[in-house]
């Protein structure tokens, strides 16, 4: 492009060289990665929720503080967010109300881990009762998905709960690192 460039600079194709400015633009606009925590493989786990959810009319507010190394897994780590982000967000999805949201806390620091997420509801939510958390409609028992979340909840000594208050669905998972 920078060939080009000073070739148009040098014929004194100025039309030209709008047009390429312009085309340069759209493309690293489509391309621009939006940065909402330092841990690469979490920030793009984050970018990909986030687009899929505008994709489908949900708006998500988004606070991450996640250091660019973490004390386990990274693909672990973003594998549960990506999951609790996908199942709120197909829960928000579906919901009749104009206004779809999904509010998620991700914050690694100070020894501690926290993800709260939470999304608005209209289905009942049936919960297992050994476990506290929601059954899967797809399958008896919890989706392969939250087995996941349980099992890196358990392996990093954390806390996995839920609840419903006021038509809002909340999880949230909490550990001393």
């Amino acid at each position: 492009y920078f060939n080009l460039l000073s070739s148009l600079l040098e014929q004194e194709e100025y039309d030209e060289i709008k047009k390429l400015t312009d085309h340069l633009k759209t493309v690293t606009d489509e391309n621009k990665v939006v940065k909402y925590c330092d841990n690469l493989i979490t920030n793009s786990i984050l970018s990909h929720m986030i687009d899929r959810a505008n994709s489908q009319g949900v708006t998500v507010q988004m606070e991450a503080v996640v250091p660019k190394e973490l004390p386990f897994n990274d693909y672990e780590f973003a594998s549960v967010v990506a999951n609790l982000l996908e199942n709120a967000i197909r829960c928000a999805e579906e919901f009749e109300h104009s206004e779809k949201r999904v509010e998620a806390k991700i914050r690694c620091e100070e020894g501690h881990v926290l993800i709260h997420v939470q999304n608005e509801y209209e289905k009942e939510i049936v919960f297992d009762r050994k476990t506290g958390l929601p059954k899967s409609e797809q399958s008896q028992g919890h989706g392969w998905g939250m087995q996941g979340v349980q099992a890196f909840s358990n392996k990093i000594g954390g806390n996995l709960g839920c609840y419903c208050e006021d038509g809002v669905f909340h999880i949230m998972l909490f550990a001393k690192i």
